[in-house]
């Protein structure tokens, strides 16, 4: 998050801009890529895997923030907003599913232990 805010820096001295613009520009970036960390935090708690947050960020980083303001200047403005919205809908719904921790688990069955990722048995050992 806070490795985003050197475009400050950036957008100010060599390029000139406005302060006030570029406080605009960079809070907002920073406000999207604090919520992105809370995701990639949460991808990582729940899976217990280090590869979900890294694929969820080179996705994002490959497709970038979705043009929403696109929506409102094209002619297929209906169609591209339902998009938008049953795109927005699927994730929140195949959040939990998606991410259920039995799906990532390979230590053992997650149906025989009671504990967060299953780590009640790492090693043959009960707590």
């Amino acid at each position: 998050m806070a490795a985003h805010l050197n475009h400050y820096w950036e957008m100010v001295n060599p390029e000139k801009q406005d302060h006030q613009k570029a406080l605009l520009i960079v809070g907002f970036r920073f406000a999207y890529t604090t919520v992105f960390g809370w995701y990639a935090a949460y991808l990582y708690l729940r899976t217990g895997h280090l590869v979900a947050p890294i694929v969820a960020h080179v996705f994002c980083n490959v497709m970038g923030l979705p043009a929403i303001g696109d929506v409102f200047g094209s002619s297929h403005c209906k169609v591209l907003g339902l998009s938008f919205l049953a795109g927005l809908v699927g994730f929140i719904c195949l959040l939990q599913p998606a991410t259920s921790p039995s799906l990532y688990n390979n230590v053992i069955p997650a149906v025989t232990c009671n504990c967060w990722l299953s780590h009640c048995n790492v090693g043959g050992l009960k707590k």
